[in-house]
């Protein structure tokens, strides 16, 4: 794992190369625990009085938080879209109109400077 670390695009190289240096750690840490016949637990990972289940259901939460958000972020900016589109077709009906009314002008203009 390490040697592909090292080979990943910078962007991820530090980032897995952490990762891989606390799991270098926390197998150490085992090791010496398992070799004392204690019950291990992983360093810097306090638990702050919860349990797996519990940090799992709040990272669950937070994940459905997070999504909600961009859920609400989607759907006001579908609204602005509807909205925009509603005032461009009125702005276009709007010139069609206009467009046709200076047809008309132009048409009787024509007859006028044909009768003469």
């Amino acid at each position: 794992m390490e040697e592909e670390a090292k080979m990943a695009p910078i962007s991820y190289r530090t980032q897995m190369i952490g990762k891989i240096r606390n799991y270098k750690r926390d197998l150490e840490q085992i090791n010496k625990t398992l070799k004392r016949g204690g019950e291990y637990t992983p360093s810097g990972s306090d638990n702050y009085g919860f349990d797996r289940d519990d940090r799992l259901a709040a990272s669950q939460r937070s994940k459905l938080f997070k999504g909600t958000q961009s859920l609400n972020r989607t759907s006001e900016s579908l609204a602005r879209t509807h909205q925009i589109a509603a005032e461009t077709d009125q702005i276009g009906v709007e010139i069609i109109d206009e467009l046709g009314q200076q047809r008309e002008q132009l048409v009787r203009t024509k007859e006028r400077g044909n009768d003469q």
